[in-house]
């Protein structure tokens, strides 16, 4: 898999539009998936393989892109701007005059397949974490649409797909307990409110772990009731996760089960029953996993009464923990965020974990996320003509770690800040340019369907002569929407580029002859930096001035 990103849009734009391309050359293709969504054969098939085919010509464009052994961001935005063009062709097949225009909200269904289907194929893990976000509503969920006719014929049969609801991402990031509670929460007063919590949210995360290489499953077999006795209305709705592969060792066994109880089966919540030892070290795939539980615990429960505890005498904390490594390559980053020769940003290793400690004083879970090793690249190239002059003209690296955490005490946290930002002393120096700080941003907006926009950038200082120059806040900036009619990732829309300088500070000091200061902002819409300066000649007279330096000319 390629590690840069206009590679991995390419690759990715090919799996994701690869059935369209077998469709058209596999006698019958089209006919499947029309048959999926609901359509019956079209009349004008000539016309609807002719669209399907213009289709996948973009798909062969983005890959020739992807073909250039040192890609440009005008590369990966070209790659961008393909990619949203074909989900364009697609959401417009059932326009007047297209060939499936007798089928209103044809192509925004085939759209959302295709994004589904390929992310169940190529990444079955977020998959499997999107759905038990509720990002995503799986077919078993959700009722077969009604038949729709025209006279007495069949316009569309009854059909049911996949479903994205990335609107919800971003009350996720504010507020992801909210979420999960309005998704899975009942009153928990009847052993029906439990066994209903149970069946919505269980086997979500049976999937998750099965996808990690987690032996886990929901409930028992068929018959085995009357063996479990007054257990079995718990057992046959509870969670059993597996530390060692139960048909290998028994002796060995070891893991968690994981009920529900309501109100009328002993009102203690979630009730976390481990068994066997659960210490152990795992490799699943490239990652290692750690698993740490406080030995000597019977019964851990949290419901609305609090924590219960069932331990051996002396235990009176419950400590866990849970992570997955993926180690920093021998050479080269992991990933590469922008193009690979010019300004970007590349990640290394990555570390995720789940940490928890209950006590009858307090009950905290930490969840995650790092990245090592990474760095952020500043290119002369990318820059206009003022920045450039500044860059030296190999560029800059700054290297960092990056981290992110959720707690259910403190929220959401970057780096142990009280907000979704963080600023990293940096204290390079290259060349005669000082890179002083990266600042990292994350932010939501729920407004307007929401959106997620990411920046990572840095503040600079250069001398030229006696002017010394400070940039603010210059890199790399991207942002996620999902509009209602899709964007050029099928179901959401991503625009990545430069992030140019919030401000820039200016100070002149020639002895005895010219000092001063002032400071420029800059205007993206006319590429234009304009300020103030203010000058002192010879001690004694005083002036003040505009400055304006255009980086855009008519030419």
């Amino acid at each position: 898999m390629s590690n840069d990103l206009l590679g991995s849009l390419a690759t990715s734009a090919g799996e994701l539009l690869s059935p369209l391309q077998r469709a058209v050359e596999v006698p019958g293709g089209l006919r499947d998936i029309l048959a999926v969504l609901g359509a019956p054969p079209t009349n004008d098939s000539a016309a609807m393989n002719a669209a399907v085919t213009a289709i996948v010509d973009v798909k062969k464009q983005i890959e020739s892109l992807a073909a250039n052994a040192a890609p440009s961001l005008d590369d990966i935005l070209s790659a961008l701007h393909a990619t949203g063009g074909a989900f364009d062709a697609l959401r417009k097949l059932d326009a007047a005059g297209g060939p499936m225009a007798q089928l209103p909200g044809f192509g925004a269904d085939l759209a959302e397949w295709l994004v589904s289907s390929w992310l169940a194929a190529q990444h079955p893990v977020l998959h499997q974490i999107a759905t038990l976000l509720t990002l995503i509503e799986l077919e078993v969920d959700q009722s077969f649409s009604t038949y729709r006719m025209q006279g007495v014929d069949v316009a569309r049969y009854s059909y049911r797909i996949e479903r994205f609801h990335l609107n919800r991402l971003t009350s996720l990031l504010r507020d992801p307990a909210g979420v999960l509670r309005a998704a899975y929460g009942t009153p928990l007063l009847t052993g029906a409110d439990a066994d209903a919590m149970a069946d919505a949210l269980f086997p979500k995360l049976v999937g998750v772990l099965q996808e990690l290489g987690v032996r886990s499953r929901y409930g028992v077999n068929a018959g085995d009731e009357t063996m479990l006795g007054n257990s079995a209305p718990f057992m046959n709705h509870a969670l059993i996760i597996y530390l060692n592969d139960p048909l290998k060792d028994l002796a060995l066994e070891a893991g968690l089960v994981v009920s529900i109880s309501s109100a009328d089966r002993g009102d203690l919540g979630f009730v976390f029953s481990p068994f066997g030892t659960l210490a152990a070290t795992r490799v699943l795939g490239r990652f290692r996993v750690d698993l740490a539980l406080t030995a000597g615990v019977d019964v851990v429960a949290f419901g609305r009464h609090g924590l219960t505890l069932r331990a051996s005498a002396g235990t009176t904390e419950v400590i866990g923990s849970i992570s997955a490594a993926l180690p920093t390559p021998s050479s080269g980053p992991g990933f590469v965020l922008g193009s690979p020769t010019g300004t970007r940003f590349e990640v290394g290793g990555a570390r995720v974990a789940a940490e928890t400690s209950l006590s009858a004083a307090k009950q905290r879970l930490a969840i995650s996320a790092d990245v090592s090793s990474s760095a952020l690249v500043l290119m002369p190239g990318d820059s206009d003509s003022f920045l450039a002059s500044i860059l030296p003209s190999d560029g800059l690296r700054a290297t960092f770690d990056l981290g992110l955490t959720w707690d259910n005490t403190t929220g959401l946290t970057l780096r142990g800040k009280g907000a979704l930002t963080a600023t990293f002393p940096v204290g390079l120096s290259v060349g005669g340019v000082g890179l002083t700080n990266v600042y990292v941003g994350l932010t939501a907006d729920a407004a307007n369907g929401g959106s997620v926009r990411a920046e990572i950038s840095a503040d600079l200082n250069a001398a030229i002569g006696p002017v010394k120059v400070s940039v603010g806040r210059m890199g790399m900036a991207g942002s996620l929407t999902f509009p209602a009619s899709g964007g050029n990732l099928g179901v959401a829309d991503l625009s990545l580029g430069l992030q140019p300088p919030t401000a820039i500070g200016l100070s002149v000091d020639v002895s005895g002859v010219l000092t001063g200061s002032g400071f420029l902002y800059y205007d993206p819409a006319q590429s234009l930096y304009a300020g103030a300066l203010q000058l002192t000649l010879y001690d004694q007279l005083t002036l003040t001035a505009i400055g304006l330096i255009t980086t855009t000319l008519p030419d």
